[in-house]
């Protein structure tokens, strides 16, 4: 399993899904959640250690998307 913060997961109908980076397009995933407090939720299944978690949220951002990647750390 994994930990992210709960403001990467969101819900549909009662079901959790994230969204992961597929290229340069936002894919749509569902997951299996486990524990979680206000801060963090525990991945169960659904997505590995190698998915990319789009951990920014954005008005446009739906399955399909178009991404647009940066790189760095801001300082």
């Amino acid at each position: 399993s994994m930990v992210l913060p709960v403001d990467c997961v969101y819900y549909e109908e009662n079901k959790p899904y994230v969204y992961v980076a597929d290229g340069t397009l936002a894919k749509k995933v569902y997951v299996t959640t486990g524990l979680h407090d206000s801060n963090n939720i525990e991945i169960i299944s659904g997505i590995g250690p190698n998915d990319e978690v789009i951990a920014t949220w954005h008005s446009r951002l739906t399955d399909g998307a178009e991404l647009t990647i940066s790189s760095g750390v801001a300082g």
